[in-house]
C-alpha cells in the first residue's frame, strides 16, 4: 500500500467550484452547515448511513445514522444523552 498524498498534493489542484457544484451552492446563497451535513444527505437517500460511530473504553459500540441529526422543527439542537459520551469515549464521524 502506498503512502497517502500530502496536503500540498491534495491542495495543488483544489477548486472551490467543484465543492460548490457538488453542494448546489450559488454565489449569494446562505450556507447552513447543519443542513448540508445531515438533511441534504437524508434527501439524497443516505439517512441510514452511519454518521457517528461511538465506542467506550470497554469496547461497547453504537452507530448513529444521519437521520438522527436531521434538523428538528424547533431551533433547539439535537442532543445525544450525556451518559453515552465521556472523556474515555472515542468516536469518528463521516
Amino acid at each position: 500500500m502506498s503512502d497517502p498524498p500530502s496536503y500540498e498534493q491534495l491542495n495543488a489542484n483544489f477548486d472551490w467550484a467543484i465543492a460548490e457544484r457538488e453542494l448546489g451552492y450559488r454565489p449569494g446563497d446562505v450556507i447552513n452547515i447543519g443542513w448540508m451535513c445531515s438533511d441534504r444527505l437524508c434527501q439524497l437517500g443516505l439517512a441510514q448511513k452511519p454518521a457517528l460511530l461511538w465506542e467506550d473504553y470497554q469496547g461497547n459500540q453504537k452507530r448513529f445514522t444521519y437521520n438522527i441529526f436531521v434538523s428538528a422543527p424547533t431551533p433547539s439542537p439535537i442532543s445525544l444523552p450525556a451518559s453515552e459520551f465521556s472523556p474515555a469515549s472515542g468516536y469518528a464521524s463521516f
